[in-house]
């Protein structure tokens, strides 16, 4: 059986420098972050080269807590990244905004940006300007002490697949990560990461069984959360 595990920081199809810390906020470091759980990326948000997820729901939702497991460990022993947990958002939305997850899950549900070739593209092009979304984002400042930066983290993808490659009967899993810091003040992007990571099993086929089982999702983990995920994180000194 053949393993074979890579991370993918940013994606391919980008420009690096669409990427990280934007080009207005050099030298800026939110003095206060409300940090979101993890969402699923919203099926119905198209945008160019969007890969399709098609894992089990119970399996979206531990990666999800996966990320937001990384998101917390993120934050340690970085002196300069101040944020709210998002247990500490959650009771502080408790009496006055309760919803404000559902709420956000609908103001992302689309509609589709075929011109959009990558995620963040997708959010300058659509989200951002949206009046209810601003709304959102001063409703959620407001009630987080006045937080000027949100921290939305997403699962962006997980998929799998079984194929034939070359006579191997090959079982890939592959999942994408996506961070975004956006500005609480006019909803403009901060910063951004990206990672993906694909790990494939192999194994010639017989009567019995024509593909391995699939690799654990684990497995992915070590390509999927890496330092290079926060890369140009405003205030974030980097942790070899």
């Amino acid at each position: 059986m053949l393993l074979l595990l890579f991370g993918c920081q940013h994606g391919a199809e980008v420009l690096e420098m669409q990427w990280g810390l934007q080009p207005l906020y050099q030298g800026f470091i939110p003095g206060q972050i409300a940090v979101l759980p993890c969402q699923i990326w919203p099926q119905q948000a198209t945008y160019q080269y969007q890969p399709i997820g098609n894992a089990a729901p119970t399996d979206e939702i531990i990666l999800c807590k996966r990320i937001d497991q990384m998101v917390l460990d993120g934050f340690l022993q970085q002196p300069y990244m101040s944020g709210f947990t998002p247990k500490s958002v959650a009771k502080q939305m408790e009496a006055t905004f309760p919803d404000y997850i559902e709420k956000m899950q609908v103001l992302w549900k689309g509609p589709p940006c075929p011109s959009c070739e990558t995620p963040l593209e997708f959010y300058k092009k659509i989200s951002a300007m949206e009046p209810n979304w601003l709304a959102w984002l001063k409703k959620v400042s407001e009630q987080t002490r006045y937080s000027d930066a949100v921290l939305l983290p997403f699962l962006l993808f997980a998929q799998e697949q079984q194929f034939d490659d070359r006579g191997m009967g090959t079982s890939r899993r592959a999942a994408g990560v996506l961070l975004l810091l956006l500005s609480t003040h006019d909803g403009s992007l901060i910063w951004g990461g990206k990672q993906t990571a694909l790990l494939e099993t192999q194994m010639q086929p017989s009567a019995a069984m024509l593909f391995p089982p699939y690799p654990e999702w684990e497995k992915l983990y070590p390509a999927l959360f890496t330092e290079g995920l926060w890369k140009g994180f405003p205030g974030r000194l980097y942790r070899p």
